[in-house]
């Protein structure tokens, strides 16, 4: 069979792109278009968009602005580069960047809307990209910060238990969280917003099911557990409602629910400048309440080490009510 040769002129570069079937073919075309025609803006914004597609947003940001500095009079690159400081939680830049696309001409409405309901809040795609991306290094990294959750919540946790223990394991991560149930686990599942943890987290042979997800759904998906773990997990999302609804139908007879959250105050969530969120006891006790649920335990904790100050926690147990 003869190999078709490959593209060889810009032209053929560009539409070898514009046919690709997956972004990933479409980038190593606009990549080797771009090392023969490197100032088209038009080719850099397309470029930016495959990086969106694969997740990748560091790269879509770098391109979108190199692109930026090409062209400063085309409003859809301003446009998408606030779209994509939006999903990195950035909301200066993103209002920076909206601004410069309304003066060109762009309707930023509905980026603008999207903006005052995200700010001071993270999305999901925040954390997502935060830790695909440090998902490689996470686990060397964790080591020089004094960082102890699973040990801590499986300490607390374990006079509860008995053997073997069916567990759900939220925002697993690398497998972290895990491993010190691995001589007790019946049935062990994790579940991670950030592909690239799972993968990792796979190398361990310790769990029986990795799924990629947010936590509602997962915890309306049917199953029940005897333990349900969230380790440095509820620091990345403000509103906890949403999860601890779920919780008393997703647990055994018996069962209970070990997580850890960084110590705020007061009735509500708050998001702190490390862009992790603080929650109070009050605010805990009052979810608990409303979703019949009940502290069985509450220990105050060093969590990690943040800049060589520590940051305080807590670790909860809780149990259905009745």
């Amino acid at each position: 069979m003869n190999t078709p040769p490959l593209p060889a002129t810009p032209s053929e570069w560009r539409a070898a792109a514009q046919q690709a079937a997956t972004p990933a073919e479409a980038l190593t075309a606009w990549r080797e278009y771009l090392w023969l025609r490197p100032d088209d803006a038009e080719a850099l914004l397309a470029q930016a968009l495959c990086w969106r597609q694969l997740g990748q947003k560091g790269e879509e940001v770098q391109v979108l602005q190199r692109a930026l500095r090409i062209d400063r009079e085309n409003a859809t690159i301003p446009l998408e580069l606030a779209r994509a400081w939006l999903d990195l939680a950035e909301w200066d830049r993103a209002e920076d960047a909206l601004t410069r696309a309304e003066m060109l001409g762009a309707d930023v409405e509905e980026l603008r809307q999207r903006l005052m309901h995200e700010r001071g809040s993270l999305p999901t795609s925040y954390a997502r990209h935060l830790f695909n991306d440090y998902a490689p290094r996470f686990n060397e990294a964790l080591k020089g910060l004094g960082y102890q959750a699973p040990d801590l919540i499986a300490q607390t946790v374990w006079k509860y238990l008995t053997p073997p223990v069916d567990i759900l394991d939220l925002g697993c991560g690398t497998g972290l969280s895990g491993l010190p149930f691995k001589d007790i686990k019946g049935r062990l599942v994790g579940v991670d917003l950030a592909e690239q943890m799972l993968h990792e987290a796979a190398k361990l042979n310790l769990y029986d099911l990795l799924v990629c997800s947010d936590l509602p759904p997962v915890l309306e998906g049917g199953g029940r557990w005897d333990l349900i773990v969230a380790a440095d997990v509820f620091v990345y999302i403000g509103n906890l409602a949403p999860v601890f609804e779920r919780l008393p139908d997703a647990l055994n007879a018996g069962g209970h629910v070990a997580f850890t959250v960084e110590k705020g105050n007061g009735p509500v969530p708050v998001l702190q400048d490390s862009r992790r969120y603080a929650h109070g006891a009050e605010y805990i006790e009052g979810l608990l309440g409303q979703n019949g649920l009940k502290a069985r335990e509450i220990f105050e904790v060093v969590l990690r080490h943040d800049r060589h100050q520590p940051v305080m926690g807590q670790v909860w147990v809780i149990a259905k009510a009745n």
